[in-house]
């Protein structure tokens, strides 16, 4: 069963104990919006997601992603065909990645958020069907 973005919301702020207010105050809107969150009416902003994340202690990715941990993919479902273009961007991507072990842990946590944003828009567009 897919949960969309706002059951997850929702989910998580009742195991944490928090009201609607509680949650809008520590992120910084009014219950309204959480409630409108929680039932899908609106979509939160990038900067709201990533402070409902660190506030409900998920990541951005539990929030955003379309299947749960537990549900496998159906049998029928294959991965894309990777293009040369793909693998080797691939391997810029994790060359990249290995660059940034050189750098310190707080401009590493800014290059996680980066890249956090960029998957999320991906998602949001996704959804959209954008």
């Amino acid at each position: 069963m897919l949960r969309s973005l706002g059951d997850k919301i929702r989910d998580r702020r009742r195991f944490l104990g928090l009201s609607q207010a509680e949650l809008g105050q520590q992120i910084g809107v009014h219950q309204k919006q959480i409630s409108a969150y929680e039932r899908g009416v609106n979509l939160p902003s990038s900067d709201v997601l990533i402070k409902l994340s660190e506030i409900l202690g998920v990541s951005l990715d539990y929030l955003c992603r379309e299947q749960t941990t537990n549900q496998p993919a159906a049998p029928n479902d294959k991965p894309d065909e990777k293009t040369p273009a793909d693998t080797l961007m691939d391997a810029i991507l994790l060359e990249k990645l290995r660059e940034l072990s050189e750098v310190p842990p707080e401009e590493r946590q800014a290059a996680i958020q980066v890249i956090d944003l960029v998957v999320l828009k991906y998602r949001m567009r996704r959804l959209l069907g954008l």
